[in-house]
């Protein structure tokens, strides 16, 4: 395994004049802002293969003539756009997730018990032990234990437990993800026929639990990327991809390639959000490209566009042909 070499200190100033003589990427002293505001690893280091023409045996890269700094600049902020607009909208989701969820999985356990922390006493039958499991987790997790937030402070004080309600707000999504995991079949069946996810198994129902799952999990990744102030255009999970009918309707490299990338997670975001506001997402998402375009060369916006797992822009209106109705109860 090659052990990582100790580079040089270089100073602003030193680093401009770097980029321009060993890097050839054109680099003004004004430009010396960028590198100060994102740093030389996250901005060159992070952007660069959109540039990169060729690399030599030792790893060294040459660049497309004309390459300029603030070519790194243009797509560090559209990557940071498009960060911003999927959080918004992977925030949403995963807020009604963790509503209708824990709304469904209520109506189904206090027939069976007194209260939601009465669960030692319900039914074998009713809840699971794997449930059961899972909820003490929850319940012993630092960051739930000993969260000083105000309302479950309230509850705590006041009441000496919490509900399941204001415990679902505030606990990891994975958390979410166990429990609708381990929950009774009539729950998950209620959430997959909610968000009309259609079965890939013709023996099977219409609707089918493990696509949901896979798309809870991807939701979870990218959001948790967007948080974090992560790289997202390029998220990419191999042979991560589930198939559904609107990557079908695209046709294409969409219904074969195995490797899950951003395109993907649009398109599962359409089981989850009300049409009008998925036209939202998709317009912004459109914009945002269409205005790179106009900024870097050719060959690095086709970069861009692939590594978000695109065949055209346009692909992306394609999407809002098809609605997609969601069965709110």
């Amino acid at each position: 395994m090659p052990e990582i070499q100790d580079k040089k200190f270089l100073s602003y100033d030193e680093q401009v004049k770097y980029l321009n003589n060993d890097k050839g990427i054109l680099t003004t002293r004004r430009d010396k802002i960028h590198l100060i505001r994102y740093g030389y690893f996250t901005l060159v280091n992070g952007y660069k293969d959109a540039f990169v023409l060729n690399t030599d045996n030792e790893r060294n890269h040459t660049y497309f003539p004309e390459t300029k700094l603030k070519h790194f600049v243009y797509i560090k902020q559209f990557d940071e756009n498009l960060s911003n607009i999927l959080l918004k909208y992977l925030k949403r989701i995963e807020e009604e997730i963790r509503s209708t969820f824990m709304y469904k999985l209520d109506e189904y356990i206090l027939p069976h018990a007194l209260t939601w922390s009465d669960l030692d006493i319900v039914d074998n039958n009713a809840v699971s032990q794997k449930m059961k499991d899972c909820i003490t987790k929850i319940k012993d997790d630092p960051d739930f234990k000993d969260s000083n937030l105000n309302y479950l402070n309230h509850y705590r004080n006041n009441y000496d437990s919490v509900p399941s309600w204001v415990m679902i707000k505030c606990v990891k999504f994975w958390h979410v993800e166990e429990l609708i995991e381990c929950s009774p079949s009539s729950v998950k069946k209620f959430l997959a026929n909610m968000y009309n996810i259609e079965s890939r198994d013709s023996l099977r129902n219409n609707q089918d639990f493990r696509i949901l799952k896979n798309q809870l999990k991807t939701i979870r990744k990218i959001r948790n990327e967007c948080a974090h102030n992560e790289r997202v255009f390029d998220y990419l999970k191999p042979s991560g991809r589930v198939i559904t009918k609107y990557h079908e309707h695209l046709g294409g490299k969409y219904r074969y390639n195995r490797d899950l990338r951003i395109i993907d997670l649009l398109i599962h975001v359409k089981y989850f959000l009300p049409h009008e506001e998925y036209e939202l997402l998709i317009m912004d998402i459109y914009k945002l490209i269409d205005k790179l375009k106009n900024k870097i060369n050719e060959h690095a916006f086709s970069r861009i566009k692939n590594n978000i797992g695109l065949r055209q822009p346009a692909d992306l209106l394609r999407l809002l042909e098809l609605r997609h109705e969601i069965n709110y109860p």
